[in-house]
């Protein structure tokens, strides 16, 4: 307009026109330096955050364990054999964030940087220590499971019962613990101290009766309550007893044929 108005014989127009583009340019300019500052300011936090996180994962991936009161052990635990496949995706989506900030000005823009800086960064932060949190807890679990059936095994053993075998499920630490026993009789004993995935902490005492001779079913929860009478003394506590068709677990190597009529119950340490 300002061009046109210079055409036309109209400097002071053209001139008046030619000072108010000049202005709102200038504005532009200011705009555009503050933006500028602003995103490079949030881009250096961005950057050091995701620098900072992906350091902590990658460089703890191992840590101590934890006692069952919170004090450290001299035993390190690998994160990706207790929480490997959250631990493998964590470490995958903060490695993804941390190339693609470093990529610069071709990276994300200012929205997505206060999102990540205000929110998505310290909800990964956490997600790392709970993560971590849950590892340990998961260690802690898979010693009390053995705890738990040694002490099953002990009152077991004054019923007459001899261990033939015991492991994990499967070798796999975060498994059900399970042991086999047998006394004179022939008649099999499997106890199982399975991980309550929903309940921290807390795991459930199984133990399945195999009798090598046909029982009646009142004979079988009769026997089942003496095996449960010998648990109580130890802080054991045991739920109602019930009569399963088929074993609800698997030994941690082949063994003998269980026999249709068996007897299933649950319990509990008494303290978790």
């Amino acid at each position: 307009m300002a061009l046109e108005n210079y055409q036309q014989g109209m400097p002071e127009a053209a001139l008046l026109g030619a000072q108010q583009a000049y202005s709102h340019f200038s504005e532009l300019r200011l705009d555009l330096e503050r933006l500028t500052s602003e995103w490079q300011v949030l881009y250096e936090m961005a950057l050091q955050f995701a620098e900072r996180l992906y350091r902590l994962i990658t460089e703890n991936s191992s840590c101590p364990a934890l006692d069952s009161r919170g004090n450290e052990l001299p035993i390190q635990i690998r994160l990706q054999d207790w929480a490997g496949n959250e631990y493998a995706s964590l470490v995958q989506r903060i490695a993804g964030l941390f190339r693609r900030l470093q990529a610069g000005a071709d990276g994300p823009g200012t929205p997505e940087l206060q999102e990540f800086v205000a929110r998505q960064g310290p909800a990964l932060e956490k997600e790392f220590e709970a993560l971590v949190y849950r590892g340990r807890l998961a260690v802690i679990n898979s010693q009390l499971r053995i705890n738990i059936a040694d002490i099953a095994v002990h009152a077991l053993e004054e019923q007459g019962f001899v261990m033939d075998k015991a492991g994990y499920a499967r070798g796999d630490r975060q498994k059900p613990y399970l042991v086999s026993m047998h006394n004179i009789e022939n008649s099999q004993v499997i106890i199982h101290v399975d991980p309550i995935s929903d309940m921290e902490s807390t795991n459930a005492l199984v133990i399945e009766s195999h009798d090598s001779l046909d029982r009646t079913e009142h004979e079988l929860r009769q026997r089942s309550a003496e095996i449960y009478g010998a648990l109580l003394p130890y802080g054991l506590r045991v739920g109602p007893i019930g009569v399963a068709a088929q074993p609800p677990g698997e030994l941690p190597a082949p063994h003998r044929a269980v026999h249709e009529s068996q007897n299933r119950a649950y319990g509990r340490p008494g303290h978790d």
